[in-house]
């Protein structure tokens, strides 16, 4: 019951992965009220997150190999997501920014979602076909917004 309450994540093990399916219900009586009460807050809290993005946005846009969010305004930046053109990586540049006391992750998850032994496992005729997308080096399955060719022409996109 805790994995289906839990995102289907189990807590128990290092990876963040999806191991069956599940919602997001964690939320208590308690935690609804005190958020009920903090919504009040949250119009300057977004402010806050927005100010804070235009900064980075604006510190980063100059690097080069870096794809950043366009739309500052339209986002409540839980988290700020870059993407890295080659030869840029996801681990060593979180690895970089961690040596030098900056937090970072080298994505939100450990592998993409459509990934997830929640769906190349599942009973299903699609699951071979989810599987087969999975072998690295993995891109963006061919469908969805934001899903596009790499700027070299490649058949596997990445995610923008």
């Amino acid at each position: 019951m805790r994995l289906f309450a839990d995102k289907g994540w189990p807590r128990d093990g290092g990876r963040r992965q999806h191991v069956g399916l599940g919602l997001n219900y964690r939320m208590t009586e308690l935690a609804g009220a005190v958020a009920r009460a903090q919504l009040a807050k949250l119009s300057g809290v977004l402010a806050d997150r927005r100010r804070t993005a235009t900064r980075l946005h604006a510190a980063l846009s100059d690097v080069p190999g870096l794809h950043l969010p366009t739309d500052v305004d339209a986002h409540a930046w839980w988290l700020f997501p870059i993407v890295l053109r080659p030869p840029l990586d996801n681990r060593s540049v979180a690895a970089r920014l961690a040596a030098a006391g900056i937090p970072a992750r080298p994505g939100y998850l450990d592998q993409p979602l459509h990934c997830a032994p929640a769906l190349t496992e599942a009973p299903s005729t699609a699951a071979p076909a989810i599987r087969s997308r999975c072998r690295p080096p993995t891109g963006c399955p061919p469908m969805g917004r934001g899903c596009a060719r790499s700027p070299n022409g490649s058949s596997t996109p990445p995610c923008w």
